[in-house]
C-alpha cells in the first residue's frame, strides 16, 4: 500500500511539472454583431411617383470599411404589383474599402400599355448571405413605395386569334411621312409598341397593319377585332379605336386608326380618333 501511494505522488508531481511548461491560454472574446459596419441608405429624390424608364437612385454610406464587398438588392413587399421582371439594378455592389456608393433601381419600360401600378420594395443586403455578417443590425433598410405611371402605346386583339398566327402590327408615321416609328412591328400578341416619351414633337398617324394570318382564306372570312391603346399619366388606357380586320385580307390591309400629337418639347401628348376628334391628353 505504501508503494502504491508513493507511485501516485510521483505521477502527480510529474504532471504538475509538465503543465507548468505551457503558458496560460486566454479565451478570445466573441465579436458582437453590433460591432459591424452601420450602413445608411438615403434616396436621392422623392420617388412616390415615377414613370416607366426612370431610375431610382440611392446614396449609401458606411461608418466602417468592409474587408469584402457587399451586394445590395431589391426585396419586394407584399403590396408590390411590380416584380423582379420590372426593375434592373445599377451598380448594386458596395465595394470593399470604400465609404460611399450610389445604387440605382431602373424601372423598366415594357412598351405594353397598362394602368399605373405600385412598386414597393426594400433596398438592403439581406440577400447577400455570404457577406452581410459585416453589417450591424442597426444598418438601415430603405423602404420605397412608388406609383409607376405608363406612357406606352400598343395594340391588342382577341386572344383566341393569338394561336392562329394572327399578326397585326402597329406603327407611327408623321404627317409629312418622313419619320416612321416601327416599335410595334412584331409578331407578339398583344403587340408591345413603344413609349411616347421617346418621341419628338410632331403629329403621327397611328397605323394598324394586318400583316399575316394562318386562318385559311375562303368564304366570308373571319372577323378579327382589335383595339389600339395608348397609356396615359393617370394610369388609365385611352382606347383609340375598336375595329376589325377580315381574315381573308391578311397581308393586304392596313389603316389609320387615330393620331398622336407630341408637344411642348416632349412634355405633353394628345390622342385623336381616326376622324380627328380628341379623346384624351396628358403630360409626359
Amino acid at each position: 500500500m505504501k508503494l502504491f501511494n508513493k507511485n501516485i505522488l510521483a505521477f502527480s508531481a510529474l504532471s504538475l511539472a509538465v503543465m507548468s511548461c505551457f503558458p496560460e491560454q486566454e479565451v478570445s472574446e466573441i465579436d458582437s454583431p453590433d460591432d459591424g459596419a452601420v450602413v445608411t441608405i438615403t434616396p436621392a429624390a422623392d420617388y412616390s411617383s415615377v414613370d416607366e424608364g426612370d431610375t431610382l437612385w440611392f446614396d449609401l454610406s458606411t461608418d466602417k470599411l468592409f474587408d469584402q464587398s457587399i451586394d445590395f438588392g431589391v426585396v419586394f413587399q407584399a403590396s408590390s404589383e411590380s416584380d423582379a421582371s420590372d426593375v434592373e439594378l445599377i451598380n448594386p455592389t458596395f465595394s470593399a474599402f470604400t465609404y460611399t456608393t450610389r445604387v440605382g433601381v431602373l424601372v423598366l419600360s415594357d412598351h405594353n400599355p397598362e394602368g399605373a401600378e405600385t412598386l414597393a420594395f426594400n433596398l438592403d443586403a439581406s440577400e447577400d448571405y455570404g457577406y452581410n455578417f459585416q453589417l450591424a443590425p442597426s444598418s438601415e433598410s430603405e423602404s420605397v413605395s412608388s406609383t409607376v405611371r405608363d406612357y406606352d402605346y400598343g395594340i391588342v386583339w382577341g386572344a383566341e386569334f393569338c394561336d392562329q398566327g394572327v399578326d397585326i402590327d402597329i406603327y407611327l408615321v408623321n404627317l409629312a411621312q418622313t419619320v416612321g416609328v416601327y416599335d410595334g412591328a412584331t409578331s407578339a400578341c398583344p403587340v408591345e409598341g413603344g413609349s411616347m416619351k421617346s418621341l419628338a414633337d410632331d403629329t403621327y398617324y397611328i397605323v394598324a397593319d394586318f400583316y399575316a394570318s394562318d386562318i385559311p382564306v375562303g368564304g366570308e372570312g373571319v372577323s378579327i377585332p382589335f383595339n389600339v391603346l395608348v397609356g396615359n399619366n393617370n394610369g388609365e388606357n385611352h382606347m383609340v379605336l375598336e375595329s376589325s380586320f377580315n381574315s381573308n385580307d391578311a397581308g393586304n390591309d392596313n389603316r389609320v386608326v387615330g393620331f398622336l400629337e407630341i408637344s411642348g418639347d416632349g412634355t405633353a401628348y394628345t390622342v385623336y380618333d381616326a376622324e380627328g376628334e380628341e379623346i384624351g391628353s396628358g403630360s409626359l
